[in-house]
């Protein structure tokens, strides 16, 4: 049954997105008194429920368990839910729901190399970042604990650490993987754990990773991170969350300042959710999607695109 949507959305900050972005921005703002709305088309997704979608599904794909809603569907192929034009086919998958995402991704959480961030000067391809790696150090490692990265802090995976250990021991390494790693070794190739968030040991009040083998699509026991986790967090801290609430266009007054976002619920009603700052969470196809599709008088190129740049890179 669709649920009504809620007439009152209202805050200090709305938050577009409950998946790993919005969901741990609504929980830090919230620990700072602020009072957060955190909005997500899809719906609420329970552990047990999905684990039987996936068990009854014939197909075994990365949404099987989450059944992809009118309201707000999500592609199950490539083609599903988005209309593509360009030569470069979007060919992945992702989710709509509380926790987004991260409920089927594997938890593989390598960072990014040094070199990522400058590929334009040192190899003549793509374009420089405006940030280095060594902007994001203290992030990364904010983010590896509130996720509980294991990894072998011997293997860095040419994300230089700075000393500082993996939050949670590596997870052991299958008798295959020392089969590869002892057969490799004589020609100079070295085979180590990579890093995940998933629990090695108890911790954040989850369990250990028991070898389900099924991080992909979903964890059965919640070891691996997912961001209900943080939803969870942030609900606590007293964020409100509206789920089957799908965000449909972006207003924005004469000074180039939104002023409000077009809500659609479940049921087909719609409202306005309004709050004195905004952030647009929602997935890294969705925000441009929804920022380009909010084109209007004030923003004739789409929501926050002077640049012309927002879907681009």
């Amino acid at each position: 049954m669709n649920k009504s949507l809620e007439k009152d959305l209202t805050a200090d900050v709305v938050v577009v997105g409950a998946g790993a972005v919005g969901s741990m921005m609504a929980w830090q703002l919230a620990q700072k008194g602020v009072k957060v709305l955190l909005i997500d088309a899809g719906p609420r997704i329970e552990r047990a429920n999905a684990i039987q979608h996936f068990f009854a599904s014939a197909e075994k794909g990365p949404n099987s368990p989450y059944p992809s809603q009118p309201y707000a569907p999500h592609p199950m192929h490539p083609q599903d839910h988005l209309v593509q034009a360009g030569p470069a086919v979007f060919g992945g998958s992702y989710l709509r729901g509380v926790g987004g995402t991260t409920w089927h991704w594997t938890g593989f959480s390598a960072r990014f190399r040094p070199n990522d961030f400058r590929t334009k000067s040192l190899f003549g391809v793509g374009v420089d970042w405006p940030v280095g790696y060594a902007d994001l150090q203290e992030l990364y490692l904010f983010v590896e604990k509130q996720w509980g990265t294991a990894g072998d802090s011997a293997f860095d995976q040419g994300g230089p650490r700075g000393g500082a250990p993996f939050p949670l021991p590596k997870v052991p390494m299958t008798y295959a993987d020392t089969l590869i790693r002892d057969a490799l070794a004589p020609l100079g190739y070295t085979v180590a754990p990579f890093a995940h968030a998933r629990n090695s040991e108890v911790f954040d009040g989850r369990p250990a990773c028991c070898g389900s083998s099924s991080c992909a699509p979903i964890c059965p026991i919640g070891a691996k991170y997912d961001a209900s986790v943080h939803v969870a967090k942030a609900e606590a801290a007293g964020v409100r969350v509206v789920s089957e609430a799908l965000v449909e266009h972006i207003e924005v007054g004469p000074d180039q300042l939104v002023t409000g976002l077009r809500v659609r619920g479940s049921d087909g009603q719609r409202a306005v959710a309004t709050g004195r700052a905004y952030v647009i969470a929602a997935h890294a196809i969705e925000t441009p999607s929804l920022l380009l599709r909010s084109a209007q008088a004030n923003a004739p190129q789409g929501v926050a695109n002077r640049s012309d740049a927002v879907g681009r890179y």
